[in-house]
């Protein structure tokens, strides 16, 4: 396993309804068949397509939504929560209240198949919420 920052991330602050875009390193994990790093904004299609499916349905129903509020969810939220996840990784005592997740990605393919986080989902029923 490796893992490392690649290539160029897009995060997306939210200022007064307005994008600001900082740029930085994506933050990736690297193993034999798939690769977990960041979403990045290009991740909407599949993102929206795999919040449709039933599985993900059945546990989060307000998840439904049309592709534009799934981008807003994407960039107002996602992008700018996972932006401050890495900010504050130097400064482990603050990371607690912090959320990091990350698109599974199928190395074969380089398809989005899913995301995994660091956080707990209250929304789930115990013991599923705990690390998904």
């Amino acid at each position: 396993m490796k893992i490392e920052t690649i290539g160029v991330n897009n995060c997306n602050e939210v200022v007064e309804n307005d994008v600001n875009i900082t740029t930085r390193k994506v933050f990736t994990i690297e193993c034999k068949d798939i690769i977990l790093r960041e979403f990045q904004l290009e991740d909407l299609d599949a993102i929206y397509m795999l919040t449709l499916q039933k599985e993900i349905t059945e546990f989060f129903p307000d998840w439904i939504a049309t592709k534009e509020k799934r981008r807003e969810w994407l960039m107002k939220y996602e992008l700018k929560e996972n932006n401050e996840f890495i900010e504050s990784v130097p400064n482990v005592l603050n990371i607690k209240r912090h959320t990091l997740r990350l698109g599974i990605i199928l190395r074969e393919t380089n398809e989005l198949i899913g995301w995994i986080s660091s956080g707990l989902k209250d929304e789930l029923p115990p013991p599923n919420r705990l690390k998904w």
